[in-house]
């Protein structure tokens, strides 16, 4: 289930679709010519957010699943965790990535996994990065109400989080 690849060939991934984003950028250009430099950014934020979320998966996932986590004990029952599927997906502040995340389920337990990946990299429970959590923190202190924090999130970093997730995001962060 695993799929290592090698330094220079996730290189060699990143740099086509960079070379594929400058190539969609003039295309975008070519089509609109008398677009303001604002427009230009808009857009170039735009295609950045897929590039840096395609770079993300290619640099994790090229490495690592956790398909290859060593099947520890379930504490409570004394089985070992038995490997489920792979699932994916994740928000975060550079884009949004589909991560390849093995995940493990307990025989004897109703509903108990793991994603040993996202404790590897320290992903958080709700599936938004820290620093995209961060941000939506500021924006949640800051703003009179959070759908304003909502708005305020996306002009920040590019991408969308609805007003709901920012405040169990910030109401999250006052808890702690």
């Amino acid at each position: 289930m695993t799929r290592r690849i090698s330094r220079e060939r996730r290189r060699a991934m990143f740099m086509e679709k960079a070379g594929q984003m400058f190539d969609d950028l003039e295309s975008w250009y070519d089509e609109h010519l008398e677009a303001s430099f604002g427009e230009i950014e808009a857009e170039a934020r735009k295609q950045r957010r897929e590039l840096m979320g395609e770079a993300m998966g290619v640099l994790v996932n090229g490495r690592d699943t956790g398909c290859k986590w060593k099947r520890r004990v379930v504490q409570s029952v004394g089985m070992r965790w038995n490997l489920k599927d792979i699932g994916g997906g994740s928000a975060w502040l550079e884009g949004d990535t589909k991560l390849e995340r093995a995940y493990y389920v307990c025989p004897e337990c109703t509903g108990e996994t793991i994603f040993p990946l996202d404790r590897k990299l320290q992903l958080r429970a709700d599936h938004w990065s820290a620093g995209a959590a961060r941000v939506a923190v500021r924006q949640g202190l800051q703003a009179k109400s959070f759908d304003l924090a909502a708005e305020a999130y996306q002009d920040a970093v590019g991408g969308s989080m609805s007003g709901d997730s920012l405040r169990r995001v910030t109401e999250g962060w006052g808890r702690e």
